[in-house]
Protein backbone atom coordinates (compact mmCIF):
# COMPACT_ATOMS: atom_id res chain seq x y z
CA UNK A 1 0.00 0.00 0.00
CA UNK A 2 1.41 3.38 -0.97
CA UNK A 3 0.88 6.42 1.29
CA UNK A 4 1.41 10.05 0.45
CA UNK A 5 3.23 12.30 2.91
CA UNK A 6 1.76 15.43 1.27
CA UNK A 7 -1.03 15.94 3.89
CA UNK A 8 1.55 15.61 6.68
CA UNK A 9 3.80 18.23 5.05
CA UNK A 10 0.88 20.64 4.70
CA UNK A 11 -0.05 20.22 8.38
CA UNK A 12 3.58 20.66 9.51
CA UNK A 13 3.97 23.77 7.37
CA UNK A 14 0.84 25.36 8.85
CA UNK A 15 1.74 24.43 12.45
CA UNK A 16 5.41 25.39 12.34
CA UNK A 17 5.27 28.35 10.00
CA UNK A 18 7.82 26.63 7.76
CA UNK A 19 9.41 28.83 5.17
CA UNK A 20 7.32 30.97 2.94
CA UNK A 21 8.94 32.96 0.15
CA UNK A 22 9.42 36.24 2.03
CA UNK A 23 10.26 37.34 5.56
CA UNK A 24 8.37 35.50 8.30
CA UNK A 25 9.08 36.64 11.86
CA UNK A 26 7.28 34.46 14.39
CA UNK A 27 7.41 33.78 18.13
CA UNK A 28 9.01 30.34 18.37
CA UNK A 29 9.58 29.94 22.12
CA UNK A 30 8.47 31.16 25.52
CA UNK A 31 11.24 30.20 27.94
CA UNK A 32 10.87 30.10 31.72
CA UNK A 33 13.93 30.57 33.95
CA UNK A 34 14.34 30.67 37.72
CA UNK A 35 16.41 33.78 38.47
CA UNK A 36 16.53 33.36 42.25
CA UNK A 37 14.58 31.59 44.97
CA UNK A 38 13.58 32.73 48.42
CA UNK A 39 12.10 29.34 49.39
CA UNK A 40 11.13 26.02 47.84
CA UNK A 41 7.96 27.63 46.52
CA UNK A 42 8.83 31.27 45.79
CA UNK A 43 11.34 33.44 44.00
CA UNK A 44 11.95 35.53 40.90
CA UNK A 45 11.32 34.12 37.42
CA UNK A 46 12.17 35.34 33.94
CA UNK A 47 9.83 34.88 31.00
CA UNK A 48 11.60 35.22 27.63
CA UNK A 49 9.89 35.39 24.26
CA UNK A 50 12.07 34.32 21.32
CA UNK A 51 11.14 35.61 17.87
CA UNK A 52 12.84 34.02 14.85
CA UNK A 53 12.63 34.87 11.16
CA UNK A 54 11.67 31.47 9.75
CA UNK A 55 11.07 32.85 6.26
CA UNK A 56 13.37 32.73 3.26
CA UNK A 57 14.16 36.46 3.14
CA UNK A 58 15.42 39.01 5.68
CA UNK A 59 12.88 41.24 7.39
CA UNK A 60 13.87 44.89 6.82
CA UNK A 61 11.63 47.68 8.03
CA UNK A 62 11.44 51.15 9.52
CA UNK A 63 11.19 52.50 13.04
CA UNK A 64 7.81 52.19 14.73
CA UNK A 65 6.32 49.77 12.20
CA UNK A 66 6.49 46.54 14.20
CA UNK A 67 6.97 45.23 17.71
CA UNK A 68 6.77 42.09 19.80
CA UNK A 69 4.50 42.19 22.85
CA UNK A 70 4.49 39.94 25.90
CA UNK A 71 1.21 39.43 27.74
CA UNK A 72 0.58 37.94 31.17
CA UNK A 73 -2.91 36.53 30.70
CA UNK A 74 -4.44 39.63 29.06
CA UNK A 75 -2.15 42.26 30.61
CA UNK A 76 0.72 43.73 28.60
CA UNK A 77 3.93 43.36 30.62
CA UNK A 78 6.71 44.02 28.08
CA UNK A 79 7.22 45.20 24.52
CA UNK A 80 10.10 45.70 22.12
CA UNK A 81 10.26 47.38 18.74
CA UNK A 82 12.62 45.99 16.11
CA UNK A 83 13.80 47.09 12.67
CA UNK A 84 15.20 44.02 10.98
CA UNK A 85 15.66 40.32 11.38
CA UNK A 86 17.90 38.28 9.10
CA UNK A 87 16.85 34.81 7.96
CA UNK A 88 17.02 32.45 10.98
CA UNK A 89 18.07 35.33 13.28
CA UNK A 90 16.35 35.80 16.64
CA UNK A 91 15.41 38.57 19.00
CA UNK A 92 14.47 38.23 22.66
CA UNK A 93 12.07 40.04 24.94
CA UNK A 94 12.30 39.27 28.67
CA UNK A 95 10.25 40.09 31.73
CA UNK A 96 11.05 39.28 35.37
CA UNK A 97 8.59 39.00 38.22
CA UNK A 98 8.11 37.40 41.64
CA UNK A 99 6.52 33.93 41.55
CA UNK A 100 4.96 32.27 44.57
CA UNK A 101 3.23 28.90 44.47
CA UNK A 102 1.28 29.78 47.62
CA UNK A 103 -0.60 32.54 45.76
CA UNK A 104 -3.92 31.05 44.71
CA UNK A 105 -4.65 33.24 41.69
CA UNK A 106 -1.40 33.26 39.74
CA UNK A 107 -1.37 34.12 36.02
CA UNK A 108 -2.43 31.19 33.85
CA UNK A 109 -0.46 31.88 30.65
CA UNK A 110 2.01 34.08 28.82
CA UNK A 111 1.64 35.07 25.18
CA UNK A 112 4.07 36.57 22.70
CA UNK A 113 2.42 38.55 19.93
CA UNK A 114 3.85 40.26 16.85
CA UNK A 115 2.04 43.37 15.69
CA UNK A 116 2.54 45.52 12.63
CA UNK A 117 1.58 49.04 11.64
CA UNK A 118 -1.82 48.78 9.91
CA UNK A 119 -0.50 50.05 6.57
CA UNK A 120 2.74 48.01 6.49
CA UNK A 121 1.54 46.09 3.41
CA UNK A 122 0.81 49.36 1.62
CA UNK A 123 4.18 51.09 2.13
CA UNK A 124 5.77 49.69 -1.05
CA UNK A 125 8.42 47.77 0.93
CA UNK A 126 8.05 44.02 0.31
CA UNK A 127 10.96 43.42 2.72
CA UNK A 128 8.68 44.13 5.69
CA UNK A 129 5.66 42.13 4.56
CA UNK A 130 5.27 39.13 6.87
CA UNK A 131 4.48 36.29 4.47
CA UNK A 132 2.61 34.26 7.11
CA UNK A 133 0.50 36.24 9.57
CA UNK A 134 -1.09 33.06 10.91
CA UNK A 135 1.92 32.34 13.16
CA UNK A 136 2.31 35.67 14.95
CA UNK A 137 1.13 34.50 18.39
CA UNK A 138 2.51 31.92 20.81
CA UNK A 139 0.96 31.06 24.19
CA UNK A 140 2.32 28.88 26.99
CA UNK A 141 0.69 27.93 30.28
CA UNK A 142 2.42 28.86 33.52
CA UNK A 143 2.68 25.22 34.62
CA UNK A 144 6.29 25.45 33.45
CA UNK A 145 6.91 28.27 35.95
CA UNK A 146 5.42 26.20 38.77
CA UNK A 147 7.72 23.33 37.78
CA UNK A 148 10.81 25.48 38.40
CA UNK A 149 10.24 25.15 42.15
CA UNK A 150 10.84 22.04 44.26
CA UNK A 151 7.76 20.37 45.63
Amino acid sequence: MRHSIWPLLVVLTVLTGCPCEGPNPMPTELQYTLVSSTSDWAGTVRITAIVRNVGLAPFISGKGQQAVYLYEDFKLVAQKEFLGLDVDATLELSYERPWDLSVEFRPQAYSAYLAYDPDIYLDGNADNDDCNQANNTLTRSTAGLDALFGS
